[in-house]
C-alpha cells in the first residue's frame, strides 16, 4: 500500500459534493505527484482537503481499495481528472480487473443496471458531453502512444496475425520437404533388392558346393595314395 501508484500524472482532480437537492455544495480538488504518492498519501490529503468527515470521508478497506463515503442525503460526483487517479484505481470505470487482459470483465454496477452509465459531466439536465467523448473514440487516436485509432491498432493486429499464421505455414511445409527428403536419401542408401541379395547367395551357395566337392576330391586322392 505504501508503494507509489503506478500510471498517475501530475496534476489535480476535482471532487463534487452534492447536497439532497442535486446542486454542488462543494468542489474539491485534490492534486497528485506522480511516482511519488500511495493510496494511504490520497486518501490523506482527500481528507485534509475535505476538512469535514460528517460530509465525505476517505478511507481504505480491507481488500485495498479506496472507499468514499458521504453523510446521509449527500452524494458525491467526479469532476475534471488531470491525474488519471480515477482510471489507476478503477472510480467510475466500465470495466473490472484485477489482473488486466487476463479477467477483464464490463462493470458489475453497469451489468446491473445501464442507468449507472454517467453521460454528463456536471449534474444538469440533457448534458451528454461523456457520451459524445465515448463516440468520438472509435475514430480517435488513443493507442500506440495516440497515434492509432482502435480500429486501426485492431486490423493491425490481425494483419500481423496473419502474416505470422502465413510465415508459419510456410516454414512448416518447409520443413516436411526436407524431412521427406532425408527420408528418402535415407532409404536409397539402406535400402534392400531382394532380387540381388537372393542371386548373390545362391552365387556364394555355388562357390560352397564345389570348394566343398574339391576338398572331399582331394581327400579321396590322400587317402588312396597313402594307402598304396
Amino acid at each position: 500500500l505504501n508503494q507509489p501508484l503506478p500510471f498517475l500524472k501530475d496534476g489535480i482532480f476535482q471532487l463534487h459534493l452534492v447536497d439532497p437537492h442535486n446542486e454542488i455544495l462543494e468542489t474539491y480538488e485534490i492534486e497528485i505527484q506522480a511516482g511519488k504518492d500511495s493510496l494511504p498519501d490520497i486518501v490523506q490529503r482527500l481528507n485534509q482537503t475535505i476538512n469535514d468527515p460528517g460530509l465525505l470521508q476517505a478511507s481504505i478497506e480491507s481488500d485495498g481499495s479506496l472507499l468514499l463515503q458521504s453523510a446521509p442525503d449527500y452524494k458525491f460526483i467526479f469532476g475534471e481528472d488531470q491525474s488519471s487517479i480515477t482510471q489507476v484505481l478503477g472510480l467510475n470505470s466500465f470495466f473490472d480487473t484485477l489482473k488486466g487482459a487476463e479477467d477483464i470483465q464490463l462493470s458489475e454496477h453497469i451489468r446491473e443496471n445501464t442507468n449507472n452509465i454517467s453521460t454528463g459531466k456536471d449534474l444538469i439536465p440533457g448534458d451528454n458531453r461523456v457520451a459524445l467523448e465515448i463516440a468520438k473514440l472509435q475514430t480517435r487516436p488513443t493507442m500506440r502512444d495516440e497515434t492509432m485509432t482502435f480500429d486501426e491498432y485492431y486490423n493491425g493486429v490481425l494483419t500481423g496475425m496473419g502474416l505470422k499464421i502465413q510465415r508459419n505455414k510456410t516454414e512448416q511445409a518447409q520443413q516436411e520437404s526436407m524431412v521427406r527428403q532425408f527420408k528418402e536419401i535415407r532409404s536409397s542408401i539402406s535400402a534392400v533388392n531382394m532380387d540381388e541379395e537372393l542371386t548373390d547367395m545362391m552365387q556364394y551357395q555355388k562357390a560352397y558346393e564345389a570348394s566343398a566337392r574339391f576338398i572331399s576330391t582331394v581327400d579321396k586322392m590322400m587317402e588312396t595314395v597313402i594307402n598304396m
